[in-house]
């Protein structure tokens, strides 16, 4: 069971919290509706994100094999077989559209929206985009607007362009620090 949750990466689970900023910034943290609105939409991108980390350690498991800390992931280490990983992750996105689909409140065909984007937008990014340095890091921050963009959709709290200006800036500004530091962004 530890492996499963290696996989899933729970523990990411805290860059969805952009999803409360809007309630934050809206002086609503207190309301219950929006709040349990915002908790849904935290839990169905958490779980959209979980499923994305499944598909790239898929993909990456040559690579991570030959990665002195890598190497110990769930599929790379061979704890997790490539076909359970693919299960958990059809499960995973199916979990997630279904909890916007049968519990959202509001604007749900928004919120799925916003579902689909970052994860074709992330799925592009397991494939291909994270190859081209200024893309990679772009790619990442736009997935925390996209995160704001749906506790706005699940709370209905109209977002600034300065929310979503900033929020990209902020988080491009982290990574590219984030990547001379570290040495890179990937996931």
């Amino acid at each position: 069971m530890g492996n499963l949750f290696a996989l899933i990466r729970p523990k990411h689970w805290t860059k969805n919290l952009f999803v409360f900023l809007p309630l934050f910034f809206a002086g609503e943290l207190g309301n219950k509706d929006l709040l349990a609105n915002c908790l849904l939409a935290f839990v169905a991108f958490s779980f959209v994100a979980s499923a994305i980390y499944c598909i790239n350690d898929i993909l990456d498991i040559e690579e991570d094999r030959k990665h002195p800390k890598k190497r110990y992931r769930p599929i790379a280490s061979g704890a997790v077989s490539i076909r359970t990983a693919i299960i958990i992750c059809v499960v995973l996105v199916v979990l997630a559209f279904s909890i916007i689909y049968l519990l959202s409140q509001t604007n749900m065909w928004q919120q799925i929206f916003i579902l689909v984007c970052y994860f074709v937008l992330n799925i592009l990014y397991c494939f291909l985009l994270k190859m081209i340095a200024i893309i990679d890091v772009m790619i990442i921050a736009k997935g925390f607007v996209l995160r704001i963009l749906m506790g706005g959709s699940a709370t209905n709290i109209e977002l600034t362009h300065w929310i979503i200006i900033m929020t990209f800036l902020l988080t491009l500004h982290w990574l590219c620090k984030a990547s001379r530091r570290f040495g890179n962004t990937k996931k």
